[in-house]
């Protein structure tokens, strides 16, 4: 079965990165690909180069804009786009080759469907890991999808699939038609607001073995690993973003789903604290996270014991936010490797 792709990348200043990001796309073996470059208003000369590429390559479309962040550049690239399935790509990262074809021949006829690889996650100055996943490699329908995987997509440390949306296929119509639960302030998290509605509404999930391989580019300076001031407030409109996809698709426990997923923000927020450089700040931010809710309760809805190292070591924090307990932390984290 050869059907149409179309890789959406948004872009924004990642001329370091950009041209192996884009060479690892075009040596896919896709029998009809495009090739659809978003330059979310870059300053550097990664607008350049997607013209470049454009005009070396008819596959290549590209599109400029001013700067919206990525969560609106990655939906306009959706509304831009006229394939039947989608694949996402980030600038900074890469594939690997035959990666999309491998995912193209898991396709079957008629179905709303994902198919979906393992993450190998580059991190240049520590080796490799691959993401470990909560189910095993197979062909996901009818009852084993809904047991399996969308009855537990969230509130679990070890994820049943990768939740992020890229090295996923996507059928159009899965993401097209969720496009108005997504929130385009969220910039962080936002792959569980993208994918979960998608998830929920398939008809078929495959999960292939071995990958294929998504390269994710572990850049030190990224907001994800340095102190995040707005972190709290992004966590919030996720979480009603989240609650919001659930009524929409009328999940029962759709509820107690998302509490228990937001038990890993909080400790995502606890953690951003612990790297503020302001102690006194950091303290008190981190008892007011703390005293938001009843953390037995919280920590109760999460039965199984933290396999994150970092999040066995935090978890005390959420009961006992005491003074001492956070200067140790704090000092902890400045030595982590």
């Amino acid at each position: 079965m050869d059907k149409k792709i179309t890789v959406i990348v948004p872009v924004y200043n990642a001329e370091r990165y950009l041209e192996k990001c884009i060479d690892s796309i075009l040596v896919q073996d896709v029998p009809s690909m495009e090739i659809l470059l978003l330059d979310d208003g870059a300053t550097d000369s990664s607008g350049r180069i997607c013209d470049a590429y454009a005009e070396k390559d008819e596959r290549v479309r590209v599109i400029h804009k001013a700067n919206e962040g990525l969560m609106a550049t990655w939906m306009r690239g959706v509304r831009e786009s006229d394939a039947p399935f989608l694949f996402f790509l980030d600038s900074d990262d890469w594939l690997e080759a035959g990666v999309i074809r491998k995912l193209h021949d898991a396709l079957v006829e008629g179905k709303k469907q994902i198919v979906t690889g393992n993450i190998l996650i580059d991190r240049l100055e520590k080796g490799q890991r691959m993401e470990r996943l909560g189910i095993a490699p197979g062909i996901y329908e009818g009852e084993t999808l809904q047991t399996q995987i969308k009855d537990e997509v969230l509130g679990h440390e070890v994820r049943r699939i990768p939740l992020s949306r890229c090295m996923k296929l996507f059928s159009r119509e899965l993401i097209e038609d969720n496009l108005h639960l997504l929130q385009p302030q969220i910039r962080m998290g936002e792959d569980l607001n993208i994918s979960v509605p998608a998830i929920l509404d398939a008809e078929r999930i495959v999960v292939l073995e071995g990958g294929p391989f998504y390269h994710y580019r572990y850049v030190a300076e990224s907001m994800v690993h340095h102190y995040d001031t707005g972190l709290r407030e992004n966590n919030r409109r996720l979480q009603e973003a989240l609650t919001k996809v659930m009524e929409a698709k009328q999940i029962p426990h759709g509820k107690e789903m998302v509490e228990k997923e937001f038990l890993f923000f909080r400790l995502q927020a606890v953690k951003n604290e612990l790297r503020n450089e302001n102690a006194a700040e950091a303290i008190r931010n981190i008892r007011e996270i703390c005293e938001e809710e009843e953390e037995e309760k919280l920590l109760a809805k999460y039965d199984a014991p933290f396999e994150n190292r970092t999040n066995r070591l935090i978890a005390p924090l959420l009961r006992h936010p005491g003074t001492m307990r956070i200067h140790f932390l704090r000092l902890l984290m400045r030595l982590k490797p």
